[in-house]
């Protein structure tokens, strides 16, 4: 039971076969989402997954974390307030807190202790929250997909302003969502789109998988996020988890760009025999931030919980290196510290 939940969240088993037909988001015959034609197509073998299953057991969860990794909960209060106008938050792992034009925006909140089923088991995190859930009061979340470290149910059951609060999901993901106790929940397919205050969002494809549980995977769709100032400028793609394609993230570029911000996962990468399957590499992150025409590329995906056994703080040297190589400026690569704000311009 246990390999099985690790596997669904983070590798997942052999995908189905059956033919794929699309047309707004893909699906497969039996009617589970799934990958758009093209998608890479896991190498590992029963004995990757058995390697990857015990050494996952045996894995020490409480890295060192280097000094400046994280920001005190106070000190990453006085610099939210400290930056004026449109700004963004990293508060770990795929959560980030935006406020664009007095709308404020959080991406996959996973702001508790551990994301897994159990209380007492699976991964945790390593650094704190910046955040309770309790001290946010967001206008918009916007959530990628129905796993564990994206969707985290006891951060929205403490939410606020449940009652206020519009959760964007992928299709299927509406009925969870409610079971925390908010009401305005919305479902897009791939390419939908919705105005909400100063903000439109859209979701957009992604290469990946949806499981929570043995029985349910690909039953609910994946993806990530446009987010487009309305009437302004900036236009932010949040990747959500997705691995490579060779067409997919260039149509994004040019259906909604100029992108101003990409924000794309570099962690959990290895092994790449599984993990080909749903992640990318830093180097390939970088890429995806080229083929969308983001001016500023920003990682999320690391630096929070140990999900795979690559060093956990390998992957902001190779994100940098990578993006310099890409020709990509300095200052419009962002690795942010946990906590951390910056301005949106």
């Amino acid at each position: 039971m246990v390999l099985a939940l690790m596997l669904a969240a983070c590798g997942g088993s052999k995908v189905p076969d059956g033919e794929v037909r699309c047309e707004a988001s893909c699906r497969r015959e039996d009617g589970r989402f799934a990958n758009p034609p093209g998608s890479p197509v896991r190498t590992a073998t029963r004995w990757d997954f058995q390697k990857f299953f015990w050494g996952g057991l045996l894995r020490d969860g409480t890295p060192v974390v280097p000094p400046g990794h994280a920001l005190g909960a106070a000190e990453a209060a006085l610099g939210w307030h400290a930056v004026t106008g449109n700004k963004m938050q990293w508060l770990g792992h795929s959560a980030f807190r935006m406020e664009i034009d007095g709308t404020t925006v959080l991406t996959d909140p996973m702001l508790t202790q551990r994301a897994s089923p159990f209380s007492w088991a699976g991964p945790v995190r390593y650094v704190p929250t910046p955040l309770q859930p309790e001290e946010i009061r967001a206008d918009v979340i916007l959530i990628t997909h129905n796993h564990y470290d994206h969707l985290d149910m006891e951060t929205l059951r403490r939410l606020p302003n449940k009652d206020s609060v519009t959760v964007v999901v992928p299709l299927g993901v509406g009925p969870l969502v409610r079971e925390a106790g908010i009401n305005d929940v919305r479902e897009l397919d791939w390419h939908q789109s919705l105005n909400l205050g100063a903000v439109e969002v859209t979701l957009v494809p992604a290469v990946h998988f949806s499981a929570r549980w043995i029985d349910d995977r690909n039953q609910t769709l994946w993806g990530g996020y446009v987010i487009k100032q309305v009437g302004g400028g900036l236009a932010l793609w949040h990747s959500g988890d997705t691995t490579t394609h060779p067409q997919v993230f260039k149509d994004i570029g040019q259906r909604y760009g100029p992108l101003t911000h990409g924000l794309v996962g570099i962690g959990a990468y290895e092994p790449r025999s599984i993990m080909m399957g749903s992640h990318t590499t830093p180097e390939e992150a970088v890429a995806q931030g080229v083929q969308t025409g983001s001016r500023v590329v920003v990682a999320h995906h690391w630096g929070t919980i140990v999900l795979t056994p690559e060093p956990p703080f390998e992957a902001p040297g190779r994100f940098k290196a990578a993006a310099a190589g890409a020709g990509y400026a300095e200052e419009n690569v962002w690795v942010m510290a946990v906590g951390e704000t910056r301005g949106l311009k």
